[in-house]
């Protein structure tokens, strides 16, 4: 038969579970503030954020860090010297835009997926040369010379 005080400890990890509550962290991101409203309070808005490895997060107004997927597209913008040229744009599951500096746009009239980059550049280890291969003798005699010296 256990113990009160084996009971209170039994009951007490029973507890566990409802007493501790795992919050998720907010991080005030400064960037996202869009101005003030006529009250004078801050206005956030969604922004898209980019590394240099190519991955992309959106945190949006709330703080929060966007867990849907993320599609990379491309769109066809005409620029000041009357040339065009493609803008990458990124569209989220639930529908919503962002340009490429990550500030949210309209829905573009025509957008496509970003095409696939092949590469059809092939790497082939070719054998060295006479030249590489009297180098890399004479490197190996230098070396072999150094440490016999190093021991006298």
């Amino acid at each position: 038969m256990p113990s009160e005080k084996t009971k209170k400890i039994l009951e007490g990890l029973g507890n566990i579970a409802t007493k501790t509550q795992i919050k998720e962290e907010n991080h005030l991101v400064v960037s996202n503030e869009y101005g003030e409203d006529s009250k004078g309070k801050i206005i956030y808005i969604d922004r898209m954020y980019g590394d240099m490895f190519g991955d992309h997060k959106l945190i949006q107004k709330n703080h929060k860090q966007y867990t849907g997927k993320i599609h990379k597209r491309r769109r066809l913008v005409k620029g000041l010297d009357d040339n065009s040229f493609f803008s990458a744009c990124f569209e989220t599951a639930d529908g919503r835009w962002f340009d490429n500096a990550g500030m949210p746009m309209e829905k573009p009239k025509k957008a496509e997926a970003e095409p696939e980059v092949q590469s059809n550049i092939e790497f082939v280890n070719l054998p060295p040369s006479a030249e590489e291969l009297e180098q890399i003798k004479q490197q190996k005699l230098d070396q072999e010379k150094r440490i016999l010296q190093n021991l006298k």
